[in-house]
């Protein structure tokens, strides 16, 4: 039987978010002096929710919700916003807090 003994680099290939975070944006229209367009905030606020209450259905919460681990994808009618960040972890039975960090 032969033993690899070479390392097997690995790859993570991850979706390239543009214009970014949902705090980059925000931040880009207050140097604008503009708003957000009420039917974006509407949309996006729904997808963030959405996410939120398919987290918790899973018994998971986010423990760093930020507009800062909020990512938009796409612009206008075709804008997305997805929930970024590593501390995902699910209530500990005896606590409230999460039994680990990362999950």
């Amino acid at each position: 039987m032969a033993a690899c003994t070479k390392e097997i680099p690995f790859l993570i290939v991850t979706e390239l978010i543009e214009p970014g975070s949902l705090a980059n944006m925000l931040r880009a229209n207050r140097l604008n002096q503009a708003l957000l367009p009420l039917a974006d905030v509407k949309k996006l606020s729904c997808h963030i929710l959405i996410a939120l209450v398919y987290l918790h259905a899973l018994n998971f919460v986010h423990r760093d919700l930020k507009p800062g681990n909020i990512l938009i994808s796409g612009e206008g009618k075709y804008s997305r916003a997805k929930i970024a960040g590593k501390y995902f972890a699910p209530p500990s039975p005896f606590t409230d807090t999460p039994s680990h960090q990362n999950v």
